[in-house]
This record gives C-alpha cells, structure tokens and sequence, in this order.
C-alpha cells in the first residue's frame, strides 16, 4: 500500500487559501443546499435500517438476560418439591428443625 503524506493545517490552509483566489470556492449558501438535499435523499433510506438493527440487538440482549435470570433462579432458588406421602413429608420437616 502506497504512502500517503498527511496534510498539515498549514498545508490545508494554503490550498483553502488558492481555492478561494481562483474562484472556485463555493459560497456557505450553496454547501448548506448540497447537505441538506443529500440528507433528504439519503436518510430516510439509512434510518430505518439502523433503528431495526438496534431494536433486535436490544430485544436479543432482553431475551438473552431473561433466559439468564431464570436459570440463576432455577439453580439458587429451586422449586419446593411437594412429598407426596406424609409420612416423607413429616420426616423431611423434623431434618429441616
């Protein structure tokens, strides 16, 4: 890959400087006109796009962490087991004492 020397403010100044004694350095008015109608055209085709890529990346994330959750709960704080005899249930009650 090529080397590319880096502009200097300098540099950057100078050009800007020939551009405007040339006349061809466009007025504020026309680049403000150039934005806005690119803007237009354009992003309404970017926006959609990206809020429906951030909106499934946070659903995923919500997903992901109500998965998580109730897995920890499963394991800290597991279900009580109904005995289903009285007499398991009474003796697992006097363990518990």
């Amino acid at each position: 890959m090529a080397s590319t020397k880096k502009l200097t403010p300098s540099d950057l100044s100078a050009q800007a400087q020939q551009v405007i004694d040339s006349g061809r350095m466009p007025s504020l008015q026309s680049v403000l006109n150039a934005v806005a109608e690119t803007r237009e055209k354009y992003a309404p085709l970017l926006r959609p796009s990206d809020f429906q890529n951030r909106n499934r990346i946070h659903e995923l994330r919500r997903a992901a962490e109500r998965i998580y959750r109730e897995e920890f709960e499963k394991i800290v704080c597991p279900a009580p087991v109904q005995l289903q005899f009285e007499f398991l249930a009474a003796r697992a009650e006097k363990e518990v004492r």
